[in-house]
């Protein structure tokens, strides 16, 4: 059985997920959202309101589109953060402890630096850190990512 089709397929929109319903002409904005309960990307349709002109309802998307955005950088920066800090402390640690036992001769670096990404490593698995979009939890070469970035 054919899918009825309920967006008019003539209509020139500015943006893929802006559609104008058949039914009343109304235009509708299938925005993406992250289900709380799912955690899986949904689409909720926010549609035109009796009255509305085209260009308020393009402010009224654009507006939410815009919060949505900051929010979401928001988050994405107070991650990065919390995770910075995970990784600088891990760091500190180690040194402090390592220099502290005096296990490392000046000729050591290579042993020194191996036993630096070996031990990284094995704290990421222990703990299950898991990278995300922009933030690796090691870099190109094994490296914890610590920078001397001022906080």
């Amino acid at each position: 059985m054919a899918k009825k089709t309920i967006y008019d397929p003539t209509f020139n929109s500015p943006a893929t997920n802006i559609k104008k319903l058949l039914s009343n002409g109304n235009l509708i904005w299938l925005r993406a959202l992250t289900n709380p309960k799912t955690g899986l990307q949904e689409k909720f349709p926010v549609v035109q309101k009796t009255g509305e002109t085209v260009e308020e309802f393009y402010q009224r998307i654009d507006k939410m589109a815009t919060a949505g955005r900051v929010a979401s950088k928001q988050g994405l920066v107070s991650g990065i953060k919390e995770n910075r800090k995970i990784v600088i402390d891990w760091s500190n640690n180690w040194f402090k402890e390592n220099f502290k036992k005096n296990k490392y001769k000046p000729r050591d670096v290579n042993k020194f630096i191996e036993n630096y990404k070996n031990d990284w490593s094995k704290e990421i698995k222990a703990k299950g850190y898991k990278d995300f979009t922009l933030f690796k939890y090691k870099d190109s070469i094994g490296f914890p990512p610590v920078s001397t970035k001022k906080k």
